[in-house]
C-alpha cells in the first residue's frame, strides 16, 4: 500500500520545513522574546524541567498504559525504520529488517511511529528508548508551555505556568508511559500556538512558515488534530477582527499579495492532503466504536447524549471527584481548577492589558473545542479505560490560564505593597505569594504522590496485560531465532528480534504465506493475554493448536489463566 510512503514522506518533509522554517526566523522569535524571557527566567525553567525528569526517572514506575497500542505503534516505527513504511505490520521478520508481508492502516495516524524510528535509529531498538522518547516529550512540553506563557504574559506567569504544568500528576504518569500519541499531540499542539503567537507579533513569511509547518506536524498526530486548522484560523479571526471593516480584519490575517505567503499556504495544503484523506477513510469505516460507557441512550460515536453524561463525569474529574486508587490513572487536583478559573477571569476583566481578552479567547477555545469534542465521543470519559489521556490536550492551557492568575495575584499585590513600604505590609506580600505557591503549585503536586508514585499492583487495569508482556520479555531468549512466532501482539516479538505472524495467518492456506513460512524450521504459537479471554480462547487459540504436538518452551499461571509459549512439532507450512 503506497499510502504507508507517502506518511512517511509527509512526516519527513514537515519535520524539515519546521528545521528550515526555525532557522528562517530565529531572528524574529529571539525579538518576539527579548523582554519575555532572561538568564533568570532560563535557569528557573531549567530548574524545574530537571526536577521532572529526576522525579520522573526516580519515583514514578514506567509502564505501558494503553495495551497495546503502544506496542504497535514501536512495530510501525520498526517498519518506517526499515522499510520506509508508516502502515501495520501484520507479518513480518524479525526487527522487520525485510519488507513486511502483510502491511494494514491502523485506526490511529502513526506520527509518532516516525519520531520512535528516529530514536530507534539513534539510541537503539528497545522499550527503554521508547520510554525515553515519551519522557523526552513531557520535559520539552514543559519548555514549550513556558516559552508561549512568557511570550503572551511575561516572566514571571512563564515560571509559574510551567510549574504548575510540570508538577501535574497526569503529566508525570503519561511522560513514563511507552509510546501513548496523546503526549506528543499536546507537545506539538503547544509549539503550534507559540509559532502563532510569534507569527502574530512578528508577521512575515519566514514566521508564517514556523507556523505553517508546527501546525502541519501537529495535525499529523491524532484524528481530532485536524481541529487545530479552524481552531488557529478562529483565533487569527478574533485578533484581526474589526467590526467596521470585516474584509479588512480577515486580510490582516495573512498578506496574500505577498507570493512567499501564497507558495507556503499551498505547500501546506498539499502536505496535509494525505491526512484529510486518512481522516475520511476512517470517518467512513466507523471504527472507533460506538454507544455510551457512561447510561446514556445512544448508538452513535459522537452524540449529544455523550456530550452530557461525558461532559458531567469529565467536570467531576477536574473537581477532583476521582482523585483514588480506583480510578487511576485519573488525577486532578480542584486547586489547579480553580487558579485556573482565576487566571482566566482575571485575564478577562484585569489583566492589565488591551489584549487580556483575546489571549483570554484563545485559551478558552482550545480548551472549549477540545473538550466538547471528547464529551460528545462515546469512549471520551475519563473514567472509560485510560482516557484520561484526552484531557493531556488541554492541560497546557489551563496551566497557562493558572500561571497568568498566580503572576497577576502577585503583581496586583506589589503595586500594594510600592504604596507602603512599611517592612510587616513587605513581609505580608511574600508571604502571600509563598502561600500562592504553597497552595497553588506545591499542594497539589504532593497530594497526588500516592498516585503518580503508585506501584504496579495497585495499578488494577494492569495486572493481566502487564503480566502478559512481563512473561513474553522474560521468555522470549528460549524461541530460537529462526522460529515463527504466531500471537496476536506481533510487535512486541518484532522488537524482540524474532519473526511473527498475526494468529489470524495461522495454517493459511494461501501460497504467499507457505512460501513465506517455508524459510523457517520452528513453529511458535503464543498462548498470551488474549488466548485467555472468553472471545478467543475456545473460538481462535484453542482450537488453532489442538491439532498440534506441543512442547512447552516456557509457561506460568497468570491472574487470567496461563500464560504459555508452545513449539509446534509438526507444524507444516
Amino acid at each position: 500500500m503506497i499510502i504507508g510512503y507517502i506518511f512517511t514522506l509527509a512526516y519527513m518533509s514537515l519535520l524539515l520545513g519546521l528545521i528550515i522554517s526555525l532557522f528562517a526566523s530565529r531572528k524574529m522569535i529571539s525579538k518576539a522574546l527579548a523582554r519575555s524571557v532572561n538568564r533568570a527566567s532560563i535557569a528557573a525553567i531549567m530548574i524545574i524541567i530537571l526536577f521532572f525528569i529526576i522525579f520522573s526517572v526516580k519515583f514514578v514506575n514506567p509502564t505501558e498504559q494503553l495495551y497495546f497500542d503502544e506496542n504497535i505503534y514501536q512495530g510501525i516505527a520498526l517498519n518506517i525504520l526499515h522499510n520506509g513504511n508508516a502502515l501495520w505490520c501484520q507479518y513480518g521478520t524479525a526487527y522487520l529488517n525485510l519488507p513486511c508481508q502483510v502491511n494494514q492502516i491502523y485506526h490511529d495516524p502513526t506520527e509518532i511511529s516516525f519520531y520512535l524510528a528516529m530514536a530507534f535509529a539513534i539510541f537503539g531498538i528497545g522499550v527503554p528508548t521508547a520510554f525515553g522518547l515519551e519522557l523526552a516529550v513531557g520535559a520539552f512540553s514543559v519548555f514549550l508551555v513556558f516559552l508561549l506563557s512568557s511570550l503572551l504574559f511575561g516572566k514571571k506567569a512563564g515560571i509559574a505556568s510551567a510549574a504548575v504544568f510540570a508538577l501535574l500528576p497526569e503529566l508525570f504518569i503519561w511522560s513514563r508511559a511507552e509510546a501513548v500519541p496523546n503526549l506528543i499531540f499536546m507537545m506539538f499542539t503547544i509549539l503550534a500556538f507559540f509559532a502563532y503567537v510569534v507569527y502574530r507579533k512578528r508577521k512575515c513569511s519566514a514566521t508564517l512558515a514556523f507556523l505553517l509547518f508546527a501546525l502541519g506536524i501537529a495535525v499529523y498526530t491524532r484524528i481530532e488534530a485536524m481541529l487545530l486548522i479552524p481552531l488557529i484560523i478562529l483565533v487569527s479571526f478574533a485578533d484581526n477582527l474589526d467590526l467596521h471593516h470585516v474584509i479588512k480584519g480577515v486580510m490582516k490575517m495573512v498578506d496574500m499579495n505577498n507570493k512567499k505567503n501564497l507558495v507556503l499556504i499551498s505547500l501546506f495544503i498539499i502536505l496535509i492532503i494525505p491526512q484529510i484523506y486518512y481522516v475520511s477513510y476512517e470517518a467512513h469505516r466507523l471504527d472507533y466504536g460506538s454507544g455510551s460507557v457512561c447510561g446514556s441512550n445512544t448508538t452513535a460515536t459522537f452524540s449529544m447524549s455523550n456530550l452530557k453524561c461525558n461532559g458531567v463525569q469529565n467536570l467531576k474529574f477536574f473537581l477532583g471527584y476521582y482523585n483514588s486508587v480506583s480510578y487511576y490513572p485519573a488525577y486532578f487536583s480542584p486547586l489547579t481548577t480553580a487558579i485556573a478559573i482565576i487566571g482566566f477571569l482575571l485575564l478577562v476583566f484585569y489583566s492589565g492589558s488591551k489584549r487580556g481578552k483575546y489571549d483570554a479567547f484563545m485559551l478558552g477555545a482550545w480548551i472549549l473545542i477540545f473538550h466538547v469534542f471528547y464529551d460528545s465521543f462515546y469512549a471520551g470519559s475519563v473514567t472509560f479505560g485510560v482516557d484520561v489521556r484526552f484531557m493531556l490536550i488541554i492541560y497546557p492551557a489551563m496551566a497557562i490560564s493558572a500561571g497568568f492568575g498566580i503572576a497577576r495575584i502577585s503583581d496586583i499585590l506589589a503595586k500594594s505593597r510600592k504604596k507602603a513600604i512599611s517592612k510587616p505590609r513587605a513581609y505580608a506580600y511574600w508571604l502571600v505569594v509563598a502561600s500562592l505557591i504553597a497552595l497553588f503549585i506545591i499542594y497539589p503536586f504532593v497530594s497526588a504522590l500516592g498516585t503518580t508514585t503508585m506501584p504496579y499492583s495497585q495499578m488494577q487495569q494492569e495486572s493481566a496485560p502487564l503480566a502478559a508482556v512481563n512473561f513474553i520479555h522474560a521468555n522470549y531468549r528460549d524461541v530460537p531465532a529462526n522460529c515463527l512466532v504466531f500471537t496476536f501482539t506481533p510487535d512486541i516479538w518484532y522488537g524482540l528480534n524474532r519473526s511473527a505472524s498475526q494468529v489470524g495467518y495461522f495454517n493459511s492456506q494461501d501460497s504467499n504465506f507457505t512460501k513465506f513460512e517455508s524459510r523457517f524450521s520452528c513453529f511458535v504459537f503464543d498462548w498470551g493475554y488474549w488466548c485467555n479471554t472468553q472471545n478467543f480462547k475456545n473460538s481462535t487459540c484453542q482450537p488453532d493448536i489442538s491439532q498440534y504436538n506441543l512442547t512447552v518452551i516456557a509457561s506460568e499461571n497468570s491472574i487470567d489463566g496461563t500464560l504459555a509459549l508452545y513449539k509446534l512439532n509438526n507444524y507444516k507450512p
